[in-house]
């Protein structure tokens, strides 16, 4: 009597192994869905640390004092 022993695509879920997936739900394709996981951190990295990088090379390339002189 021979034995049969189930394949790893019925064990997941029935659905073939590297097969079109079809999502339900806010997140429709894969694209969207990544940038909504990877957007707050390019929130932080754009606002702590792209910005004032930016910033420092300014004041460093122009003639910029932290201590405003008073005339007169």
């Amino acid at each position: 009597m021979p034995t049969t022993t189930p394949t790893l695509s019925r064990l997941v879920g029935g659905a073939p192994l590297g097969g079109a997936r079809r999502v339900h739900g806010s997140c429709a394709s894969e694209a969207f869905c990544g940038l909504l996981f990877v957007a707050p951190a390019l929130i932080g990295f754009t606002f702590f640390y792209l910005l004032p990088t930016i910033r420092a090379f300014y004041i460093g390339l122009t003639n910029w004092s932290l201590c405003a002189r008073r005339s007169g």
